[in-house]
């Protein structure tokens, strides 16, 4: 199985690779919704991109128009004969649609492939503005029961996150710390959430 979208820890992730969005620590960062999506359009028009660049050329990026654009991904998958489990929105950020293409009887690294080449054709651009915009957000019940595990565990929390990185107030160079709580919140997820296409967390 090929995994979709993002991934911050593959130690909790059999099988998958890991990147996610970060920027420095404690830093102040100024976003500009205008510059964000005009940039991401003038990259989808030089990059021959053109759904892209036509989702983003009102110059705004609304959640339709990231599920647009997974709808298109998902249409360029399928054109290559693969079937795809998902979409679903991830409980642990409200933001990412997780979905992976299923391999069938053909190898790996085509599906990766057909993965790599429709991501970069009809979604990346769209998903970057959309995240660089959109405040993440655990789902209510994955907060209690991460808290619950959290918990049990005997690992301190304020009470006060609503989001994934909040239980690093102090950054993440705890790595003990990082591990528990991903753990935390992958098992509650799966308690919650148990037909999951995969467990995406991230900042």
């Amino acid at each position: 199985m090929t995994p979709f979208g993002l991934f911050a820890f593959a130690l909790m992730l059999v099988g998958c690779t890991a990147t996610s969005r970060s920027a420095p620590e404690n830093a102040e960062v100024d976003i500009q919704p205008a510059m964000v999506i005009e940039d991401a359009r003038s990259q989808a028009a030089e990059e021959g991109h053109s759904s892209q660049e036509a989702l983003l050329s009102d110059g705004a990026v609304t959640f339709d128009d990231y599920e647009a654009s997974v709808g298109a991904y998902i249409t360029c998958v399928t054109e290559r004969g693969f079937q795809v489990d998902g979409p679903v929105l991830n409980p642990a950020d409200n933001e990412l649609l997780l979905l992976q293409v299923l391999d069938g009887n053909t190898t790996n690294a085509a599906s990766a492939q057909a993965d790599t080449d429709c991501r970069s054709r009809h979604v990346n651009l769209v998903e970057g503005a959309y995240r660089a915009l959109t405040e993440p957000r655990m789902e209510p019940a994955l907060i209690e029961e991460t808290n619950r595990c959290l918990d049990s565990e005997g690992l301190d929390y304020s009470g006060d996150e609503f989001k994934f990185e909040d239980y690093f107030p102090a950054g993440v160079e705890d790595s003990k710390r990082l591990e528990m709580v991903s753990s935390c919140v992958s098992q509650s997820l799966y308690e919650l959430h148990p037909n999951l296409p995969f467990v995406a967390l991230g900042f």
